[in-house]
Formats: structure tokens, sequence, C-alpha cells
């Protein structure tokens, strides 16, 4: 029998602990040199890779257990064990762009993988770029200078003496690839949004796409790419800077939240190119149309889907289809809904790494820099999950005659017990005992 490939966390780990290296030379304090920056980066990585709550529960967890702290020291290469106070204060000042060759050596990996297939449109071969804004925690309280603050209305109108009522959060705009053919997210580096400017207007999502997409051109200018997003970005400006960046796209457009009137809205039904008529919905489409009055050298096509119910949707786009392909490229510009489903959500939830937790706000750029290592995390979790037969097998377990998926919060809890009950030195030594179809972790004797 063949051997099975070797665990892909275990090459995508050695990309990693060579890019934090590098930043030891960059932000590491002669005076703090006990605890590197890469010490704390790996530390906090870790947490979110094994799925512990907070900061200050790993640290007791691993404190308290040193077959834990070996095993955990093993795998992820600590050379010392910054406390978590150390962590915040040690990362406050690296700036989250300090990340991006992390994400980039990982999407490296992944290219020359041949994984980006996955992510290729069935129509043109372009890779759909889903791109949307999210927040992780917010608090009245707790902010620093990248928050933005939402005010809210007050509960007493009448009230003079009633306190101005706000709320912080740091959100970053988030960009990945979503693919066609399967459940598969691959976050890229996100932008940060900064808080209010000298003048008190506060940064927004839609300038946050401006300053992210000739950074992210930069580092790839030859990637053909189909950018999908919500009605947020039905902005004309932001669309001829698509085009500019050589991007197609498909953009949500609500009739009902345009603040100019289109000119295309005025078209005659015979402008109209009938496509193929489903029982439950119909799809037309209208090519080389002004957007608006305003700029009328600008043009757009437009793809519309109507369903049974007479819901009309919407996209501006500037691919070129035919008739044929109305349906399937309307089914791709639905795919901007993975970012949220598979990415931002997972981030969210019992699965991911508790990314609305305050696991260190800081003073300067601790809380951005903690969104993008959470989303560096999910980056290699969706790779592993992917291309790793040995993490593919602990997910699904060999203990059931049904070959389907643990419930992932389970295999986490199981991994933990693992880490604890074994002197374990490689993650492919983890994945294969999370694969067996006994107990991993053997019972005392009493």
């Amino acid at each position: 029998m063949r051997p099975r490939q070797a665990a892909v966390m275990t090459t995508l780990w050695q990309e990693l602990q060579a890019e934090f290296d590098q930043l030891d030379e960059q932000f590491t304090r002669p005076s703090q040199a006990r605890y590197t920056t890469s010490d704390c980066l790996r530390r906090l990585f870790s947490m979110f890779h094994l799925r512990r709550p907070n900061l200050y529960r790993y640290e007791l967890d691993i404190r308290t257990d040193p077959g834990l702290r070996g095993t955990i020291q093993r795998l992820f290469g600590w050379r010392q064990i910054p406390s978590d106070t150390t962590i915040r204060r040690v990362l406050d000042r690296m700036p989250p762009e300090a990340l991006v060759p992390c994400f980039e050596a990982v999407l490296g990996w992944v290219q020359r993988q041949k994984l980006f297939e996955d992510f290729r449109s069935p129509l043109d071969g372009g890779l759909l770029l889903a791109i949307d804004g999210t927040h992780g925690l917010s608090s009245p309280t707790i902010h620093c200078s990248s928050c933005l603050v939402k005010q809210h209305r007050p509960l007493d109108p009448d009230d003079a003496d009633e306190l101005p009522r706000r709320t912080y959060y740091p959100q970053p705009l988030g960009a990945a690839l979503v693919s066609p053919r399967r459940a598969l997210v691959l976050p890229l580096f996100p932008e940060a949004m900064a808080g209010a400017a000298a003048d008190g207007v506060q940064d927004n999502e839609l300038k946050a796409a401006h300053r992210w997409l000739p950074k992210f051109r930069r580092r790839h200018p030859h990637l053909q790419l189909l950018a999908l997003g919500d009605a947020l970005y039905f902005n004309q400006p932001f669309l001829q800077q698509l085009s500019a960046h050589n991007l197609q796209y498909m953009i949500r457009a609500k009739a009902g939240n345009r603040q100019q009137e289109t000119v295309y809205q005025a078209a005659s039904g015979e402008d109209w190119q009938r496509g193929v008529q489903q029982p439950d919905r119909w799809y037309r489409w209208l090519a080389q149309q002004s957007l608006n009055a305003t700029h009328p050298e600008f043009k757009v096509n437009v793809l519309q889907e109507c369903d049974a119910q007479g819901k009309i949707t919407e996209w501006v786009t500037n691919r070129e289809l035919t008739v044929a392909q109305l349906e399937p490229a309307a089914g791709e510009a639905r795919l901007r809904w993975p970012i949220e489903n598979g990415c931002f959500r997972t981030l969210k939830n019992l699965q991911g790494p508790h990314f609305e937790h305050n696991h260190g706000h800081g003073k300067l750029h601790l809380a951005n820099l903690i969104s993008c290592l959470a989303m560096l995390q999910q980056l290699v979790e969706q790779v592993s999950e992917r291309l790793c037969q040995r993490y593919q097998a602990a997910l699904v377990g060999s203990d059931t005659k049904v070959k389907q998926r643990r419930p992932k919060v389970h295999v986490w809890e199981v991994q933990m017990r693992v880490l604890a009950g074994y002197q374990i030195s490689t993650w492919e030594e983890v994945y294969d005992l999370l694969a067996r179809p006994r107990p991993a972790v053997p019972i005392p004797e009493t």
C-alpha cells in the first residue's frame, strides 16, 4: 500500500513559520527579545487553529498541562510562551499589512498545486472573486483609532441630559475566491477600514474597496478575475476602476436603491434579448447601455432574472454573454454569497476562531491584526480540507459505518484530548489518531 501524502498543514506551517521569522527582524525590539514577534504570532495562530475560546483560557490550559504544552510547542515551534498581555503589547504596533507575505506564501503554494482550477468560471475561465465587508467585535466603550463608530438615536428625545450612545467596531473589507463546483472559499488579505479622518468623515466599505483593488492587482497582475459584489458596489467610479484594472464584474443592482435614474430603465421591451425561459423563471439581456445620464459614455450590460412571483433580480456587468449563457451567468453572480456563508459566518460561529470575541483591542493595530490572522487561519483550514487526505480522514473518522463527516466541534474537542494524551511531534500523527476506529486517548486504569 502506498503511504498517504504528508499533511498539508505541515507544509503550509513551514511556509508560515518562515514568514513569521522574517517579521522578527522588523518588529522585535532588542529590549523585548525574550518574546519575539514570531512567538506571539505563532501562539495567536495556534489558538485560532485549535479553536480555543480566548487567550486567557488557552494560556491556562498550556501552563497547567505539561503534556499539552510540550505537544503544542513541538507542532508550532514555540521558543517561549508569551502571556496574553505580552502578545497584545508586542503585536499592537504591527500594521496588518505586515501579514501580506503570509497570505501570498499560502496562495503561491495553492497555485502550484493547481487548486485555482476549482475557482474558475465555467463560462470564460476567470477566477470568481467575491468582495464584501464584515465586522467582528463591537463595544460601547472599548475602541482604538482604527474603529468606526455608530451613533445611536436617543432613547428619550425629550431628555436633554441623556448621554450620547455609541458603538465602536473595527470593520475589515474581506475578499475571497469562491468555487462554483464545491463549498470552498479561499480568503484573501483583507483591507482594514480606518476611523474618522481629519475632516470627521468616516471610512466605509466602498472606500476600502477602492484601496484594496490596486494593491491586490499589483501583486497578481496577470490573474483573470470576475468580481462579484452586492448593490453597495453599484457605483460608477468603482465599476470604472474594476475595468481599468482589467477585471470583469457582475454587480448586483437594486432599482429601489439607485441614487440616480439609469438610462436603461427606460429601455423599451424590444431592446431586450430574451434568454431561455424556464418553467419558474426567465432571463433577459440588455447590451451596451449607459449607466446613467451624467456619464453616457460609460456603458454596461444588464442581466435580469424574473421568477414565478414576478420578483426581478438585476446585475450590471461588462461581460459579453450569449443568450444561452444568461442562466449560468446569473448562477455565477449569486456566488457572492459564499464569502458570507462560507467565510464570515464560519469565522464567527462555534466552528471558527471566535471572530466576534474581544481577543484584544490595543491602541493602534491589534484588533485589525487579529482579524487578519483569523482569516489567515481560515485560509489554511480551507486548503487543508480540500487537499489533505489525512485531514479529510480525520473529519470523517473510522468509527462509523456510514462515511460522513462528524460535527467539527466534536473533532476539535477530540483533537485537544489527543494533543494532551499523546507524545506527538507531527500533524500526520494528529490526523491519523483522529481517524482511528477506536478511542484515540487511552482510558487510565483505576
